[in-house]
């Protein structure tokens, strides 16, 4: 028997829309990660990390991946990086180019995907007997569409700000890829976000941007700054915000609450949010902080000579040389700081 239905019918059930929308959100989150695992190679990108329903696994540089804990979250995520040895000559702009070809390509590919889903699950919609299992395929479809068209849209918006020249989510690639070139902090004059007055600015674009911005002052002396810029960021981060940009924003801040403006309770706050992702960090930048968050947290010098020498050993391993000089000079603060510890 041939069944053909009003596909409003398939859709006046409350909870079941709801189910069916957390279906659709998990399809096309897997459908945008797998895109990006076969993609990030020929664009000339690396993985940085994949979440699975909230488990995340961070790859390492040894190409190795890592469990770096668990929150409460729905799907599928993926955060794909330049990979800056593809680009040994320092063509930041190429690599810019391949990153942003990435972004595009995938979204394409995500969309056409999706369209087909939802033009197989609308004929099954249609067709397909009991009315309930009818309901649960297109709506299967339908959601993956609009889930996809969402995504889509923000991938859009984001590239469209972080290439223009008058939003802060291009000051920032602009001010990073001078970093890239080996434009030391102190070449590069930033300015902070009420400074820039730009219009329209996201909260997203204040966290991408705060790391740079905190670097530069803490580079320059410029630390009169900072209890502001603190204060501006702190209003912005939520609680729950796991982003790779979050987790950066926070690890400054458990580097300020832990030096800067000694706050044990914030330092301790902030460490705990970023988790496994500092914990078991074993690179220069994390292991000078976690030498700080020791020592001034804590009182534990001996714990802080050892992630101020492991701090050194791993220096020659960060790849660009203003932001291996930027570590090189808190690896002295820090060991200073040993040095004069009174408790």
């Amino acid at each position: 028997m041939i069944y053909i239905r009003n596909i409003v019918d398939l859709m006046t059930n409350p909870i079941l829309d709801i189910l069916m929308f957390f279906v659709g959100l998990t399809v096309s989150s897997l459908i945008s990660t797998l895109l990006q695992l076969i993609l990030v190679k020929p664009f000339k990108c690396k993985m940085n990390y994949v979440e699975v329903f909230g488990f995340r696994y961070v790859r390492l540089d040894t190409g190795k991946w890592e469990y770096r804990g668990h929150r409460v979250k729905a799907g599928f995520q993926a955060e794909t990086l330049i990979d800056l040895k593809a680009f040994p000559e320092g063509n930041y702009g190429a690599a810019m180019a391949y990153e942003n070809g990435l972004i595009v390509t995938t979204t394409v590919l995500h969309m056409i995907i999706s369209i087909v889903i939802f033009a197989v699950c609308l004929h099954g919609g249609y067709f397909i007997g009991p009315e309930f299992l009818a309901a649960i395929v297109f709506l299967t479809g339908l959601w993956t569409l609009i889930c996809a068209g969402v995504r889509s849209g923000v991938a859009i918006a984001v590239l469209v700000k972080s290439n223009s020249k008058n939003t802060l989510g291009g000051y920032s690639v602009r001010a990073r890829n001078m970093l890239r070139a080996n434009i030391p902090f102190e070449n590069i004059d930033l300015k902070s976000v009420r400074e820039l007055n730009f219009p329209k600015v996201w909260d997203s674009e204040k966290i991408t941007y705060f790391p740079l911005y905190f670097a530069y002052l803490d580079a320059t002396g410029k630390t009169e700054l900072m209890p502001e810029a603190v204060n501006d960021i702190e209003a912005v981060l939520k609680p729950l915000d796991r982003s790779a940009p979050a987790l950066i924003t926070m690890f400054y801040l458990v580097y300020y609450y832990s030096y800067y403006n000694m706050v044990p309770a914030k330092a301790k706050e902030y460490y705990h949010r970023i988790g496994d992702n500092i914990s078991k960090d074993m690179d220069s930048d994390s292991m000078c902080v976690k030498g700080f968050y020791e020592l001034n947290c804590f009182g534990n010098v001996e714990k802080a000579k050892e992630f101020a020498a492991s701090a050194v050993a791993k220096l020659d391993d960060m790849k660009s040389p203003p932001e291996r000089e930027y570590w090189k000079k808190n690896i002295a603060k820090l060991n200073n700081s040993i040095n004069y510890f009174r408790g």
